[in-house]
């Protein structure tokens, strides 16, 4: 056997090292673990201090080392063979593999138990020698084929340390109980093969240690990762959310209250003048036009419109009927965009409005009998482009809000630039150009400037 000094040495640094990881990371196979040592050494001091006749002397207590030899292996089997389901999660990664070992187990405990009662009822060792021997000897060969076979097909690292280092730990033991079969019960010279399996399961337990410490830390990483990302999507999102309120109160105060403040007013006037049917007409033009734009800050708002096709259906369903009551022909051309592009609901809104002030426009001042609105993307921009055959501008736009300055507003909040090509008599061409993919302005940002 082995010099005790180096045994109990490594044995002892081994337990140390385990306490160390159990008091860090609180699992309990560590504790399995501990009492596996623990059993070993008892089993190893067993061996080392009998004497000549297998007695063993501790003071006042006095033993003989036969009587509990055997026991203390099996117990060491027993925690072992516990440590490696909870070390790899058996039961969860490797099912084959947890139903063996959890059949294992409990064989080794029901042996335990079996072996303790023989010898207190018998008291017969050379009974007890031969049932160990042979349940060993077919038990370590099912066990060594089984990990064998699980070790060539498993290829995860962790797995194949922990099960490679139990291999050699059931081999040198198979390898000791041959070497010792005629030999007589008191005889302990054989036991060299069975150290250096001990030994060799903690070389490739203490690389497992260190795999699934790294493997444990990689995974914090990217879980650290992943939580970042979600943080910065949740932020993107509430920051979203707040523009999106901020919108909604602008359009709120700037269209639908000075549309209210009109109603109001010519209310008033109304009260005083109830047969004024031009006031009574105005109201109900204002009140019409503040339905529609609720209509539209309600559709920009809402998510299930984020796309192109919900886009490209309100601008037909406002420009056709509309061209067509005034004897206009308009041509409405998106060919090569498709329905599923994705258009943040502020993008959708003011290109609407863009649009549907330029329409407007086109309708009651232009004087035009056609007119073509054609949309596309080309070298990362997406272009409306609205042309009529009217009479032309005279250097600015009438129609709702401030006009021209209104509709830069729109387009600048959007990143983009709009282009007006007009010659008296010669029509007008109105180009809205916006990056794409598209970028948002930060109200904020636009402020502080």
């Amino acid at each position: 056997m082995l010099p005790p000094y180096l045994l109990f040495t490594v044995l002892a640094v081994q337990f140390i090292y385990i306490l160390v990881n159990w008091y860090f990371f609180r699992q309990k196979e560590y504790f399995f673990y501990a009492i596996y040592i623990v059993a070993l050494t008892a089993y190893f001091i067993n061996k080392y201090l009998g004497d000549a006749n297998g007695m063993i002397s501790l003071g006042t207590l006095k033993y003989y080392k036969l009587y509990i030899d055997k026991d203390l292996v099996m117990i060491s089997f027993y925690c072992y063979f516990r440590f490696v389901v909870s070390f790899i999660n058996a039961e969860l990664k490797y099912p084959a593999a947890y139903r063996f070992m959890w059949y294992t187990n409990r064989f080794v405990l029901l042996y335990l138990i079996f072996n303790i009662t023989l010898v207190y009822l018998t008291h017969n060792l050379l009974l007890e020698n031969l049932l160990f021997f042979v349940t060993n000897l077919v038990f370590t060969i099912i066990v060594l084929v089984y990990l064998s076979r699980i070790v060539l097909k498993k290829t995860e690292p962790l797995f194949r340390f922990i099960f490679a280092g139990t291999c050699l730990y059931g081999l040198g033991s198979l390898i000791t109980l041959l070497l010792g079969r005629n030999k007589s019960l008191l005889e302990d010279d054989h036991y060299l093969f069975f150290q250096i399996g001990v030994f060799l399961e903690m070389i490739f337990l203490n690389a497992g240690l260190i795999y699934k410490s790294n493997m444990s830390q990689r995974q914090l990483i990217i879980s650290q990762g992943k939580i970042i990302e979600e943080y910065e999507k949740s932020q993107a999102l509430s920051l979203k959310m707040e523009h999106t309120r901020e919108q909604i109160s602008r359009d709120l105060h700037d269209d639908v209250g000075a549309t209210l403040s009109s109603v109001k007013a010519y209310s008033e006037i109304l009260k005083d003048n109830p047969g004024n049917t031009v006031i009574a007409e105005l109201i109900k033009d204002n009140a019409a036009e503040m339905i529609e734009r609720l209509e539209v800050i309600a559709w920009a708002t809402n998510p299930q419109h984020d796309n192109f096709k919900s886009l490209r259906n309100r601008m037909q369903k406002f420009v056709m009927p509309i061209c067509h009551s005034q004897n206009i022909l308009c041509m409405f051309d998106c060919d090569g965009i498709s329905d599923e592009i994705i258009m943040p609901g502020e993008v959708r809104q003011n290109v609407f409005l863009v649009f549907k002030e330029v329409i407007n426009n086109i309708v009651k001042y232009a004087s035009a009998t056609t007119c073509s609105a054609k949309l596309l993307i080309h070298n990362d921009k997406f272009i409306m482009q609205i042309a009529d055959n009217g009479k032309g501008l005279d250097g600015s736009i009438k129609g709702s809000g401030n006009g021209l300055e209104n509709m830069r507003s729109r387009t600048t909040e959007l990143s983009g630039v709009l282009n007006i090509d007009s010659a008296s008599g010669k029509g007008t061409a109105i180009t809205m150009n916006l990056p794409f993919p598209f970028k948002i302005q930060d109200s904020r940002d636009s402020k502080s400037k």
